[in-house]
């Protein structure tokens, strides 16, 4: 009897396939580096540090999967990092025109057994918010070095 959790031939090619489309869409939700003023103004939104890691390591790192971000960023939680109590993180985001969202993927552990992982997308879902958002931030600087 063959195990079902077995990673395959199939399997890998699905893997194989997986991969291709996801290098694509990394390119196509590319984002420009950040700035140190949209870094302030992340730091503005009242979001913990593990959050502002991760959604700046996003800005360079589109797609990545949540061992990555964990491990490059020093963030346990990844998800509760993004999503806050209660959606707390994700709220004062979309407050400031930006979303992050968990993809599921199919991917092989250590052990060569199927599983799933995330990866996550950072989007500036509401520019204009997002340009508000660092003009204030611009202006309160402005304003505290005068």
């Amino acid at each position: 009897m063959t195990n079902v959790m077995t990673v395959d031939s199939q399997y890998e090619q699905l893997l194989v396939k997986q991969n291709e489309a996801l290098k694509q869409k990394r390119l196509d939700k590319a984002l420009s580096p950040i700035t140190q003023l949209q870094r302030t103004t992340l730091n503005y939104a009242g979001l913990p540090p593990s959050c502002n890691r991760g959604i700046e390591y996003l800005f360079s790192n589109q797609g990545s999967r949540t061992d990555h971000i964990s491990a490059a960023c020093a963030i346990g939680n990844v998800s509760d990092a993004f999503i806050g109590l209660e959606g707390a993180n994700t709220q004062r985001l979309s407050l400031i025109g930006l979303a992050v969202q968990c993809q599921r993927i199919t991917a092989k552990n250590r052990y060569n057994r199927r599983t799933c992982i995330g990866i996550w997308w950072l989007s500036i879902i509401d520019a204009d918010l997002w340009q508000q958002a660092q003009e204030k931030t611009a202006s309160i600087i402005g304003a505290q070095s005068q």
